[in-house]
């Protein structure tokens, strides 16, 4: 009888050890949580100048780097009022350190975007800026920001800055000997890089 019961209780015992072994080994799976952002512009920076037309910007590219990488996880975009506040709601694992940088511009904008760079392109596609931009061209305009985030953090402000440099040249009155005037630059930047704001 007693052979019999300590064969039972080792029956018994077997799936209970198995069953701890299981529960000792089983990892905690990783949250995602929601990360809410309110977006908007700098308001000194949406103030147009005479002649330069009304702000053309209705459309906000975002790109969500892993912090220490340099190839986004994922991107998209959405639409953008840069006179009001932009609410964008993105799913990220709790705890763990991101990037997320953002270009809001026009929908007809000629700037195209490639793994968080921002270039103006030609018509072959490489980085480079039409031959002839228009001047106080307001579908030029772009507004950016780069925020360092944790998933689970819950809610972030984020203030979008103008991006691109625009100079504004105006006479008070006309010269008098002079028939015409031209104003040239060396050279310009074509693209820009959203992580580190490197621009080449």
């Amino acid at each position: 009888m007693s052979v019999l019961l300590t064969k039972y209780y080792r029956l018994t015992l077997l799936p209970l050890i198995a069953l701890c072994m299981f529960s000792c080994t089983k990892q905690t799976a990783v949250q995602e949580s929601e990360l809410s952002l309110q977006l908007s512009c700098e308001q000194s920076f949406l103030a147009s100048k005479a002649g330069e037309g009304s702000i053309a910007v209705d459309r906000l590219h975002y790109f969500v780097f892993a912090d220490g990488e340099s190839t986004p996880l994922f991107s998209g975009q959405t639409s953008f009022d840069p006179s009001g506040t932009n609410n964008l709601k993105l799913r990220l694992f709790k705890d763990k350190a991101y990037e997320i940088a953002f270009w809001a511009c026009g929908s007809s904008a000629p700037y195209s975007f490639d793994s968080g760079i921002v270039s103006l392109p030609d018509a072959s596609g490489t980085a480079s800026a039409p031959a002839a931009l228009s001047a106080n061209d307001p579908g030029l305009e772009a507004f950016y920001a780069k925020v360092p985030i944790t998933g689970g953090q819950g809610s972030l402000s984020v203030s979008l800055k103008r991006a691109v440099a625009k100079v504004s040249v105006s006479l008070s009155t006309a010269l008098s000997d002079a028939a015409s005037s031209s104003l040239s630059f060396d050279s310009a930047y074509r693209s820009f890089s959203l992580l580190d704001g490197e621009v080449s």
